[in-house]
C-alpha cells in the first residue's frame, strides 16, 4: 500500500476511534435525524417538492439543473462504490448493505442543498437573507457528513471524497442553470 494511502487509512481509524469514545444516546438519536435528511428516500421528496415550489413561482428552469446535480452525483456515488468496494467500519450504529466509499449522504447533500442555497441567494434581496440561506445549507450539509462518521457509517476520507463528489456536480448544476442553450432547450 502507497504511504498517502496508508497515510489515509490511518487518519480514517484514528478519527473513527475519537468518535466511538464520544458515543451518547441522545446525541446519537439525534444524528440519526440528520442523517436521515441526507436519505435518499427524503431527497427525492424533498426534489418533487422543490420543483413544485419552482413551477408554482414560475421558476421551472431550475428544475433541469437540479436534476442533472441530483442524478449526476447519484450516478457518480454509486459507479464509484463498485469500483472502490471499500468496506464500511466494523462499529457502525445503523444498517447498511452498500459499501462504503464514497459517502452518497455526503455527495447528495452538498449537490441538492447546495444548489437550494444558490437559488435562494440568487433571489434573495437582501444581504441578510444570502447570509441566512448559505448558512443554514452549509451547517445541514456539515451537519449530514458528520452524522455518517458519527453513527460509524463512514470513514472520514469516505465523507470528504462524497462532499467533492457533490460539489462537482453542484458546479455542473450551476452552470446549468446560466447556459443559454440548456434555456433554449427548457423552453422547447
Amino acid at each position: 500500500m502507497s504511504l498517502l494511502l496508508q497515510t489515509i487509512v490511518d487518519l480514517d481509524v484514528f478519527i473513527m476511534n475519537q468518535i466511538v469514545d464520544l458515543w451518547m444516546p441522545a446525541i446519537i438519536k439525534t444524528f440519526a435525524f440528520v442523517t436521515f435528511l441526507g436519505g435518499w428516500k427524503i431527497i427525492c421528496a424533498f426534489l418533487i417538492i422543490t420543483s413544485a415550489f419552482f413551477i408554482f413561482y414560475k421558476k421551472q428552469n431550475y428544475i433541469f439543473p437540479l436534476l442533472v446535480g441530483a442524478g449526476g452525483t447519484e450516478l457518480t456515488v454509486y459507479l464509484a462504490k463498485i469500483i472502490f468496494h471499500r468496506a464500511r467500519p466494523d462499529v457502525m450504529l445503523v444498517l447498511e448493505d452498500s459499501f462504503a466509499f464514497p459517502s452518497g449522504h455526503a455527495a447528495i447533500s452538498v449537490a441538492f442543498y447546495g444548489f437550494i442555497a444558490f437559488v435562494l441567494i440568487k433571489h434573495s434581496k437582501r444581504l441578510w437573507q444570502k447570509i441566512v440561506a448559505a448558512s443554514i445549507c452549509l451547517i445541514l450539509i456539515v451537519l449530514i457528513g458528520f452524522s455518517r462518521l458519527y453513527l460509524g457509517a463512514h470513514y472520514f476520507s469516505d465523507v470528504v471524497f462524497g462532499y467533492f463528489i457533490g460539489s462537482l456536480w453542484l458546479c455542473i448544476a450551476i452552470y446549468v442553470s446560466f447556459a443559454k442553450i440548456f434555456k433554449r432547450l427548457q423552453s422547447c
